[in-house]
């Protein structure tokens, strides 16, 4: 049987299309921590994706939203101050912040 990703639906986090792994559409109360996440970690690209009826695998979202994952990944890359007021005008703006690429969201290790 062959996998249609041109329609399939994508996880919001890891944009990826698992046929194996099943995606969840967000409740209203995960859209709320998918959000707060995203705003902490300051990645406009994902919150711009957080809409309702979205999805995500549920380990990723697990990861994501979890406090000790957030709260390493600002340790990190750094605690900017008002990270949320820097992340209304990055989207009011349609400018994104660098997304280190190269290095996992959820364990920090560099992929290079």
């Amino acid at each position: 049987m062959e996998f249609d990703t041109s329609t399939a639906k994508k996880c919001v986090i890891c944009e990826l299309i698992y046929e194996e792994d099943i995606l969840v559409c967000v409740t209203s109360k995960g859209l709320q921590s998918l959000r707060h996440a995203a705003i902490k970690r300051q990645q406009p690209k994902i919150l711009n994706n957080i809409i309702e009826n979205c999805f995500v695998h549920e380990k990723c979202r697990k990861k994501y939203v979890s406090k000790d994952k957030v709260d390493l990944f600002v340790k990190n890359f750094g605690d900017h101050s008002d990270s949320s007021s820097n992340v209304s005008k990055q989207l009011n703006t349609r400018k994104q912040s660098p997304i280190k690429k190269d290095v996992c969201i959820f364990c920090f290790k560099n992929n290079k």
